[in-house]
């Protein structure tokens, strides 16, 4: 049986001094935007390699929950707390951030030379997207949802739709995909 509190997850968030500060254990979103922008801040060192390999270990083992946290009925995420919410659930909210924390640690480790993990992660990352596309868009209406239960009332109307786009990138920006869910998602907060 699977851990509600697995090893190299990330809390709900924390205070200054490190200590916790949240009430989930293991929010699964949470835990792909540590690894992206932690990766993501490689762009602004002044030597992106000396700072990935000091930040290495935290990279590697979250990637690997994240990868490893699958579900295989489906290849989206295993259910998992999302987005501030109790309920250990399988919506856009952990699937878009768990791809692109693996998708972005992919190229981190192409960078370091960790090609037999690089390759490892970028198929993670190839399936889940996949999965995305065939369990969350909504081929008839043109957009994608959060499937199986509410969104978390605390969040914007859109849900996770735009992480889509950033800062993540499921697909290419001029993909009709992206336009029509960006069209959407304007047409909801205009």
């Amino acid at each position: 049986r699977r851990s509600t509190y697995p090893a190299y997850a990330w809390e709900m968030n924390y205070y200054a001094d490190g200590l916790v500060g949240g009430l989930w254990r293991f929010e699964i979103d949470n835990a792909g935007f540590v690894v992206w922008t932690t990766c993501a801040h490689a762009g602004w060192a002044d030597d992106p390699e000396s700072y990935l390999r000091e930040h290495w270990e935290t990279v590697r083992t979250a990637t690997d929950l994240l990868v490893e946290w699958r579900d295989p009925e489906t290849g989206l995420h295993a259910p998992a707390q999302e987005d501030d919410n109790p309920a250990y659930t399988q919506t856009l909210h952990g699937a878009i951030t768990t791809f692109g924390a693996i998708e972005i640690a992919s190229r981190a480790a192409r960078l370091l030379g960790e090609d037999e993990t690089a390759l490892r992660w970028e198929d993670r990352a190839a399936e889940l997207r996949d999965a995305i596309l065939e369990e969350l868009y909504l081929e008839e209406e043109g957009y994608f949802v959060s499937r199986g239960t509410a969104i978390n009332p605390g969040s914007a109307p859109t849900g996770a739709s735009a992480w889509l786009v950033w800062p993540m990138k499921l697909l290419p920006y001029d993909d009709p995909r992206m336009e029509q869910q960006l069209r959407r998602d304007l047409g909801i907060v205009a």
